[in-house]
């Protein structure tokens, strides 16, 4: 039998089984239970938080034998034909290849049949936002009165590209992205299901790298499983699969730049580089430790999720440092970052504008200027007030 990814593998079945989204179940669930269900439903977000699958979930509740019910019995003939993609009146459309209007005006025709074994006839149409201004002006009339016995759900990742006429139509639930520790919490939960052993570490290495996408954590934990050859998968594993490089020598490397090493700079980052890491994420790692030492000067290391180590270290790089700097760093690096992915040499620009930071002249807040001015214009000699007047 092939094998099953984790994100088709674990995809939730109920609406409890949603992560981070509670908003959009609770929403669903005292819809269902109200008898309030709207005729048409618009989900929006990022990739991977759950839109399609919370629209299958939602079309399982309303043609359930036992339903409409905010839990399906997942048993039942219609249950598993909507989870095997086989209901025939469940109907999933991919937005993307399906965006013309001849295309539209066919499930315009097909709306007004009754359905043939459930109570309801439902359209899922993912990526809603790829069709056609003619395809949406099509839909329009259909969209405001359909027939009593369909339903609508969207789902899309640009939710501007909508027209306002199809929004003003739909009732919209925004997905959110997912917290860090609620995607770490789901992976120790499918891996202790899984019977495989994983350092917290490597976990969290996962959970953060997902950016707030439950199936982009998932994906990343299939690649970490197969990289590691059994036992316990350590956080050197999940490194390397993520292409990260170590905290060590990236702050090795800001210690450079914070004693304006240049020499220092150019060596340490010739190691990195060496070491085979992709450009685009070591630049993304410097700037998340400009930004963690910018947030520990000016807010404290409570608002930080610091190991002892990393306070340490941090603690030590603040002490040289001048309220001011960090920010100014973080700033002057983030432009860099910003036009890497346009340079046709990124190494080259990351490279020179390390070196710059390291050789930059550190800012003075305007504040400490104007003591400075206003000492230097008291100590002068016509400050007496009989003498003449300093010129500018």
């Amino acid at each position: 039998m092939a094998y099953l990814v984790l994100a088709r593998k674990y995809r939730p079945q109920r609406f409890s089984d949603m992560v981070g989204q509670d908003h959009v179940a609770r929403t669903l669930r005292h819809a269902i239970e109200q008898d309030r269900v709207h005729h048409a439903y618009l989900f929006s977000g990022a990739r991977g938080l759950g839109k399609t699958t919370t629209a299958r979930i939602l079309a399982r509740a309303l043609v359930c034998a036992s339903g409409p019910t905010p839990d399906p019995c997942g048993t039942c003939d219609l249950c598993r034909a909507v989870l095997a993609g086989a209901c025939p009146d469940v109907i999933e459309i991919d937005g993307a290849s399906n965006n013309k209007v001849e295309n539209i005006r066919d499930l315009r025709e097909q709306v007004h049949y009754l359905p043939q074994t459930a109570r309801r006839k439902i359209y899922i149409i993912d990526e809603v936002h790829m069709l056609s201004t003619s395809a949406f002006n099509a839909l329009l009339k259909t969209l405001e009165e359909p027939p009593a016995h369909v339903n609508f759900m969207f789902a899309t990742t640009e939710v501007h590209k909508l027209p306002a006429t199809i929004l003003s139509r739909v009732s919209r639930l925004d997905f959110r992205r997912v917290a860090a520790p609620a995607i770490a919490g789901h992976l120790r939960a499918i891996i202790e299901r899984e019977g495989v052993e994983v350092a917290p570490g490597a976990i969290d290495l996962v959970a953060r790298a997902a950016e707030g996408s439950v199936r982009d954590a998932m994906t990343l934990l299939d690649q970490v499983l197969a990289f590691a050859s059994g036992g316990t998968i350590g956080e050197e594993d999940a490194r390397a699969i993520l292409g990260l490089a170590d905290p060590g020598a990236v702050a090795d490397l800001i210690d450079a730049v914070l004693g304006q090493d240049a020499a220092g700079v150019q060596a340490r980052f010739e190691e990195l580089v060496t070491g085979g890491h992709d450009l685009g994420t070591l630049a993304v790692q410097i700037l998340e430790h400009l930004r963690a030492l910018a947030v520990f000067v000016l807010c404290g290391p409570a608002a930080l999720e610091l190991t002892e180590g990393e306070r340490a270290r941090l603690a030590a790089q603040a002490d040289r440092l001048a309220r001011p700097v960090p920010g100014q760093l973080f700033d002057r690096f983030a432009r860099v970052v910003d036009g890497l992915s346009m340079s046709a040499a990124p190494r080259l620009v990351l490279e020179m504008g390390l070196l710059d930071l390291a050789t930059a002249p550190r800012l003075e807040p305007l504040a400490d200027l104007a003591a400075r001015l206003e000492a230097l214009a008291g100590s002068s000699p016509g400050a007496g007030g009989g003498g003449a007047r300093p010129r500018a």
